[in-house]
């Protein structure tokens, strides 16, 4: 499951996201390396047409416009398409689809410290932010699984040490640690 952001951050232009750039590399690695493997791609964004609801989500990031679909590529939205007309709510379908997983990319923020509490493997990209590893420790334990926080520097974002990451925990092996 990749967990994405894009919204304004301390007032400024969002820093903590997935890239289309990104997204590209990880869904078209997925594919290619782990033939039983599907992504989950989620980013909260506004779905109402209502132009007037108050929001910090930011335009010009076209990741669903990207991964929409892509082979073995499942929209968190379509997910909670389908659920609500079973009268599940918002939430509740978001928990069972992260439940339901065991490996998570997401970046630094608080849905990322959400999912961190339904356990299994998770890649965080922090490029910015004060959370500290002692605080990613205490979101291990509460959620029973692993984090790994791959920090941007001024002079490195951390995409490549994010990439290496991600291919030695996820996509090693077929894709085997993640199957649940």
């Amino acid at each position: 499951m990749v967990v994405n952001k894009y919204t304004l951050e301390w007032g400024r232009p969002s820093v903590n996201y997935f890239s289309e750039k990104m997204l590209d590399w990880m869904s078209t690695n997925i594919q290619e390396k782990c033939a039983n493997t599907q992504m989950v791609y989620e980013r909260n964004r506004m779905l109402s047409k209502d132009t007037s609801a108050a929001t910090d989500e930011l335009s010009g990031l076209q990741d669903f416009e990207l991964l929409k679909g892509r082979e073995r590529v499942v929209m968190m939205e379509d997910v909670l398409e389908n659920s609500i007309s079973s009268n599940i709510s918002f939430n509740e379908a978001n928990m069972r689809a992260m439940a339901k997983h065991s490996c998570f990319a997401s970046v630094q923020g608080g849905l990322m410290a959400f999912v961190a509490q339904f356990g299994g493997k998770h890649i965080v990209w922090h490029r910015a932010g004060k959370e500290t590893d002692a605080f990613y420790r205490r979101l291990e334990r509460m959620g029973k699984g692993k984090i790994f926080v791959v920090r941007g520097t001024k002079s490195d974002n951390g995409e490549e040490k994010f990439k290496e990451v991600f291919e030695r925990e996820f996509l090693s092996d077929g894709c085997r640690s993640c199957q649940f």
